[in-house]
């Protein structure tokens, strides 16, 4: 396992059936879940790509194109997530303690919440170090979070689109801290880089910048943000 190179030598775990996808379209037979966990599991080092879980809720078949994960303590690190769709979180759907670290969240969308990510398991999560680019979704463009007492740290928010919280989406008596991270050229109707409804936010040694609403809060729109 030592000598295994991710970068150089890719393996893709790929949802795309029929392998016809432009873009997001030509994807109805793609599976809803590329993959799905187990308690204490472990994904290391793969592209994961074209999930779409275009079911109704609240049904599984609803979240997590690219990973549903609702066992507790799922380990996710050095992973690329890119072009994965569903209703709920396109790339990653969460509803138990998970763990993720050095990860790519990429050109992924949902109609709902979390276009890269959608976190509801209410306890703290980790996550480290990852990327979220180019996501979209109605709410929350890179991360949509419903966590408590979570600290996210080293995390680059760029680019996401969304109608509310275009980078990120802090929700339902949440209670995080952001620490070190980086919430650039997100752009939303409301809360360009941050919208904080019915939550706490904290951040802390952050950079909020370029980041735009066509509505209010550029930078961020507060329910309560510290």
């Amino acid at each position: 396992r030592s000598q295994r190179d991710w970068t150089n030598n890719v393996t893709i775990l790929s949802g795309d059936v029929l392998a016809n996808d432009v873009g997001f379209s030509n994807n109805t037979e793609n599976v809803n879940h590329v993959v799905t966990t187990t308690t204490n599991s472990v994904l290391d080092g793969f592209v994961i790509r074209a999930g779409n879980a275009d079911g109704t809720w609240p049904t599984p078949s609803c979240g997590g194109g690219g990973i549903y994960s609702v066992f507790p303590n799922f380990v996710l690190s050095n992973c690329i997530l890119f072009r994965n769709s569903a209703q709920y979180g396109g790339g990653i759907f969460n509803t138990a303690p998970i763990t993720i670290r050095r990860c790519f969240l990429v050109d992924n969308k949902c109609a709902q919440q979390g276009g890269g990510m959608r976190d509801t398991s209410g306890t703290p999560c980790t996550l480290e170090e990852c990327v979220f680019s180019g996501n979209q979704a109605s709410s929350g463009g890179g991360l949509a979070t419903a966590t408590r007492s979570a600290v996210l740290q080293r995390n680059v928010f760029a680019g996401n689109r969304a109608t509310s919280g275009g980078g990120i989406y802090n929700l339902n008596l949440s209670s995080n801290t952001f620490r070190n991270c980086v919430l650039v050229g997100n752009s939303s109707l409301s809360g360009g880089g941050m919208t904080s409804q019915r939550g706490c936010a904290v951040l802390e040694n952050c950079v909020v910048g370029y980041n735009r609403a066509t509505s209010s809060g550029g930078g961020a729109i507060d329910g309560e943000m510290a």
